[in-house]
């Protein structure tokens, strides 16, 4: 289900099933079978200790596919097997899980129904089959053509989810291009295309179509926030709010517009952690005041807030700006908060 939630969240069926369209029956992946069908079969030797975890695996499942739509992507990502995470760094990740909430907005916990209805034992792998809804519509999507489907493993005491794609990260697929196009497309280099060389406080870089300048910053906001919020959150023990002042700008051509708010943003530091706008544990909440939410024709220019909630031992923070639709790590910008 996992890759499933990318591709059809950009090719419009999820986020039609999560506005209210209409869609099919669930029908199960191929070679899966049903809690009954599997119970019947006696399971080989190498399976008895799976199957004996199996309460533990449901959780796991149900928790991690509600992670996927309400939590940010550190959260979910400590779902996933070393092996996958070899093949799709965090800040790719990331990346993924910000388009989701680009198509769905803020979903909550509550709004996610999660059914587990089979589980499948093969080599020391568990695939698991399940149907859910969002908001009561249901999220459905066929999966029987699936190249590599999702599968959990015991890693160290825990259920895991990888899968064997080679490329878990690569969205190219999903638009119908070809991944083999970015390798031949040289990286961009210069102020700000790397963290290295992320651009001072007042200097603008372009990515894409959008300009972006971090105009001021407060790296220890949380005064700020309680006085300026309607219902102010507090950082967690440990941590602080980070506020920052942007200006954006559209400097595409034509009559296409862009969209730019908290969303394209996130925070890096010295201890190399993506702290997400909207993550569990990162996040200002939700009424921090002039907050960046703007949609531009080309030439035109906005300002707003961007906060984030970060450990106090970080150091050297670090803004990072992707576009709206960027699905590579070419057109991500960093700006220097310190």
């Amino acid at each position: 289900m996992w890759r499933l939630v990318f591709t059809v969240v950009v090719s419009g069926s999820l986020l039609a099933a999560a506005c209210g369209g209409d869609s099919d029956k669930p029908s199960p992946a191929a070679g899966t079978s049903s809690p009954a069908a599997s119970a019947t079969a006696k399971p080989p030797a190498d399976e008895k200790d799976l199957r004996s975890h199996e309460a533990e695996l449901r959780d796991a499942a149900t928790a991690w596919q509600k992670s996927l739509f309400t939590a940010g992507a550190v959260k979910t990502y400590s779902y996933f097997a070393d092996d996958f995470k070899d093949k799709c760094p965090l800040d790719d990740f990331a990346g993924l899980v910000a388009l989701v909430k680009v198509f769905l907005g803020d979903v909550k916990d509550d709004d996610i129904e999660v059914e587990i209805t089979g589980i499948r034992y093969e080599g020391g792998k568990a695939f698991v089959d399940s149907t859910g809804t969002i908001n009561g519509d249901e999220l459905s999507p066929d999966d029987d053509d699936e190249e590599y489907p999702e599968y959990w493993v015991r890693q160290d005491g825990d259920w895991k989810v990888t899968t064997d794609d080679p490329h878990p990260c690569d969205t190219a697929g999903a638009f119908g291009g070809d991944s083999s196009s970015d390798e031949k497309t040289p990286a961009a280099t210069g102020p700000g295309t790397s963290r290295a060389d992320a651009v001072a406080i007042g200097t603008a870089v372009r990515a894409s179509d959008t300009e972006v300048t971090v105009l001021t910053v407060d790296l220890d906001a949380e005064d700020v926030v309680a006085e300026e919020s309607s219902f102010p959150s507090t950082p967690e023990p440990g941590n602080r709010f980070v506020l920052a002042r942007v200006r954006v700008k559209a400097v595409g051509a034509g009559d296409d517009t862009i969209d730019v708010g908290q969303n394209n943003f996130s925070m890096t530091g010295s201890a190399n952690v993506v702290y997400e706008a909207y993550g569990e544990n990162t996040s200002c909440g939700y009424s921090v005041a002039d907050q960046l939410d703007a949609k531009l024709f080309p030439g035109g220019t906005a300002e707003g807030t961007v906060c984030f909630q970060v450990p106090r031992s970080d150091r050297g923070l670090i803004l990072i700006f992707e576009p709206q639709f960027s699905f590579n790590n070419k057109d991500r910008r960093y700006l220097a908060m310190q």
